[in-house]
């Protein structure tokens, strides 16, 4: 018993001091905070707590306390638990969502800026988004215009060196080459001409020759594509044509031993002669710049496939004018945040267009292989190329059902199928187009109209569809399927 007692005394004695150490601090703060680490010190937990609880009375901001107490401060708030702070954000959400803001870190911003917050953009002095490598490419181009340089396509060239210039020769790098030379020097995957146009920007590893084409076809499509959309790029669109389909692949791919990531990420190259390349991302620094745009090749070396170079390029540059006027920057953002080399969400990213696939696919289709061919001579049909595509279309079964052309499920195991299903939707936009059909061309209209607001296009869009269902008849004579 005694030794019971002997071993029960320091507890006895601590508590004795506890209740006068107690005593003695009072309300004094400082003197409680020293009692409540003498208490963990001396492992009495609930005396600890308690005191950090007296504390709070005393000053409810007292930090130390808190923390003790594992409290979360949120918003210059304290919170006892992660279920009140958890409630608080929620209600805290839905205040800001109604003010068009969503959380970013701790603060909150815009949702529509919230993409280019992601991706460490800025505003320029207009008030527009801008990436840092293309404001720093802006502020380095205003420098050499100061000073006299010229631009020779899109590289920029000395005074100094305008006589070689006028002499015929190309800058490649440091370097000033005639023609063929400059031809090998581009003829590689990222060595590319960059060959602006009236309305667009060729990428090519193509001929000089065959890039002058290739600038033209594209610009062919433009006012095709303004008329399909009704809007205007703030900038000439890029797209790439390569000189043969190894290369094509290879861009699409990806190279590992070129550290070149994939450039797609649906795959969808291999359904067809010209994709859109939705993981296109390139890196300055530790800053990465979105590329996607439209990819064509032009074999023209390959009797059987240069043909089809035209309607490559055409795709291609339409694909580029679509994703300029209707990016998907939160998927964007989400991407180019990543390692590189991590691709795009494809769901994610089709999901947050204006425009439905079937209608992005449809007209590229269109100034592919449906449009009117202002350029033939005067004995030559204007039509060539959408009676072409049809025939195709009639050969392989005529039209499948509209609904499963709206809902536009490429596949890459199926790639006739699938070149097939872009040809008619290239059809359907034809029919939107040319075919004359007034409740098809108003739905047609409020869909141009809601992509012009910015607004929400989603029911423009079933509209239109709509109209076409219910105008399937006149379409199927237009077409003549």
């Amino acid at each position: 018993m005694l030794s019971q007692l002997l071993l029960l005394l320091p507890l006895i004695l601590a508590g004795d001091d506890f209740a006068e150490r107690k005593k003695a601090a009072g309300r004094d703060v400082g003197k409680l905070w020293e009692l409540a680490l003498w208490c963990e010190a001396q492992e009495r937990e609930d005396d600890a707590v308690a005191t950090y609880e007296r504390i709070l009375k005393l000053d409810a901001e007292h930090e130390g306390a808190h923390e003790k107490l594992r409290h979360h401060r949120y918003d210059g708030k304290w919170f006892e638990t992660y279920r009140a702070l958890s409630a608080y954000r929620r209600a805290e959400e839905e205040r800001m969502a109604e003010k068009g803001l969503v959380r970013y870190g701790d603060g909150w911003v815009d949702e529509k800026e919230l993409p280019f917050v992601r991706m460490k953009w800025t505003k320029d002095d207009r008030g527009d988004w801008i990436s840092p490598a293309a404001l720093a490419k802006r502020a380095e181009e205003a420098r050499l215009a100061a000073e006299g340089w010229q631009q020779q396509d899109l590289v920029w060239v000395h005074p100094d060196d305008f006589q070689r210039w006028r002499d015929g020769l190309w800058k490649c790098g440091e370097e000033w080459l005639d023609t063929a030379a400059a031809d090998a020097y581009h003829a590689e995957i990222g060595s590319w001409w960059e060959v602006p146009g009236e309305h667009f920007v060729a990428r090519s590893t193509c001929g000089r020759e065959s890039v002058r084409w290739i600038t033209w076809w594209a610009d062919q499509t433009y006012q095709d594509l303004v008329r399909a959309t009704g809007v205007h790029p703030e900038e000439k669109p890029s797209f790439v044509a390569l000189k043969s389909l190894d290369q094509y692949n290879d861009f699409a791919a990806g190279n590992a031993q070129a550290q070149r990531p994939a450039a797609e990420s649906a795959g969808w190259s291999s359904v067809h002669y010209a994709f859109l390349a939705d993981s296109w991302v390139t890196f300055a620094g530790n800053a990465a710049d979105y590329d996607g745009g439209g990819v064509a090749y032009w074999a023209t070396g390959d009797e059987a496939l240069a043909p089809f170079g035209q309607h490559s390029v055409r795709h291609a540059a339409a694909q580029s004018f679509l994703e300029a006027i209707d990016p998907s920057w939160n998927a964007i953002s989400h991407m180019v945040t990543q390692p590189p080399g991590t691709p795009m969400d494809t769901e994610a990213f089709h999901s947050e267009k204006a425009l439905p696939t079937w209608f992005r696919y449809g007209v590229a289709s269109y100034v592919e292989r449906y449009f009117r061919d202002a350029n033939v001579g005067e004995d030559g049909d204007p039509l060539w190329a959408r009676k072409w595509a049809t025939d195709n279309l009639r050969n392989q079964g005529g039209l499948s059902d509209l609904e499963e052309i709206f809902a536009f499920r490429l596949d890459t195991n199926d790639p006739d199928g699938s070149s097939r299903l872009i040809s008619e939707a290239g059809l359907l936009i034809a029919f939107v187009l040319d075919g004359e059909c007034r409740a098809v061309q108003e739905q047609h209209q409020a869909l141009k109209m809601a992509l012009k607001k910015g607004g929400d296009t989603e029911a423009a869009a079933r509209g239109l569809e709509q109209a076409i269902l219910k105008n399937q008849k006149k379409l199927r004579m237009f077409g003549n399927l």
